[in-house]
C-alpha cells in the first residue's frame, strides 16, 4: 500500500497542471479574441475624427462672412464749399456731418462752420455744403444745386419779412419751402425728407436735425416758419 500513494499523488499533480493549463489557454484565447475585437472597433473612431478638420473650415468660413459684410458696409456723401478737398468721400454708418468734412480735409480758415448743424447724421446720397463766411444765406443751398427750372414764377420771390406770409413747414411743399430765406431745391428737399422720417415737426428747433441747418440759419428762419 506504500508504492501505491506516491503513484495516485503524481496522477493528481498531472490532473492539477492539466487544469492550470487549459485555464490559461481559455483566458489567453479569450484575450486575443478581446484584442482583436477592440482593434476592429478603432478604424471608425479615426474615421470620425477626420470629419473635425472640415468642421473647423466650415467655422472659419461662417466667422469670415459677417467680417466681409461689414467691410463693405458705407455711405457716400458729396462735401462741396469751403474744404480742402471737395467732393465724393466714403464713411462708416453713424458718422456726422463733422466727419464727412474731417474726410474731404478739414473746414477752410473761411469757413462759416456756425451755420451748419456739425452734429446731424451724415445721410448716404446727401450733399454737404460748407460755406463761407459773409455768404448770402442762400448762398449754400444754391450751390448745392442749380436752381431749379420747374420752380413756378410765383414761388420764385423770398419772403422779406414775415408781413408778406408765413410758411407752414407740416405742410408746405418743396417750392413753398424754397420762398423761405436761404432755402434752396436742395435744401427743401431736405426738409421735406426729414419730415417723412419723423412724421410731422412738433417745434421749429427740430429744423436744426435737418442737415445743412445751424443755429445761425435758423434764427434767420424762425420769423418766416410754423408748425401749423
Amino acid at each position: 500500500m506504500t508504492e501505491n500513494t506516491p503513484s495516485g499523488n503524481d496522477n493528481r499533480s498531472v490532473a492539477v497542471r492539466t487544469t492550470a493549463a487549459l485555464l490559461l489557454l481559455v483566458f489567453a484565447l479569450f484575450g486575443a479574441a478581446f484584442l482583436y475585437a477592440f482593434r476592429q472597433s478603432a478604424p471608425p473612431t479615426s474615421q470620425g475624427l477626420t470629419v473635425v478638420p472640415a468642421s473647423a473650415d466650415a467655422a472659419s468660413d461662417s466667422a469670415e462672412a459677417p467680417a466681409a459684410a461689414a467691410a463693405t458696409s458705407e455711405i457716400v456723401v458729396h462735401v462741396v464749399g469751403a474744404v480742402q478737398r471737395p467732393g465724393v468721400v466714403r464713411l462708416t454708418p453713424g458718422k456726422r456731418v463733422i466727419d464727412a468734412i474731417e474726410a474731404a480735409g478739414g473746414a477752410l480758415p473761411n469757413a462759416d462752420l456756425q451755420s451748419i448743424n456739425l452734429a446731424s447724421h451724415a445721410v448716404d446720397g446727401d450733399q454737404i455744403v460748407v460755406p463761407v463766411h459773409g455768404d448770402a444765406a442762400a448762398a449754400p443751398a444754391q450751390r448745392s444745386e442749380p436752381v431749379s427750372r420747374s420752380a413756378p414764377a410765383k414761388f420764385t420771390e423770398k419772403l422779406a419779412s414775415p408781413s408778406d406770409g408765413t410758411v407752414n413747414i407740416n405742410t408746405a411743399d418743396a417750392e413753398e419751402l424754397q420762398r423761405l430765406p436761404g432755402i434752396g431745391p436742395a435744401m427743401s428737399a431736405r426738409i421735406i425728407a426729414y419730415r417723412k422720417e419723423i412724421g410731422r415737426f412738433t417745434a421749429v428747433e427740430q429744423l436744426l436735425d435737418v442737415s445743412g441747418i445751424g443755429e445761425k440759419r435758423l434764427s434767420q428762419l424762425k420769423p418766416f416758419v410754423r408748425i401749423r
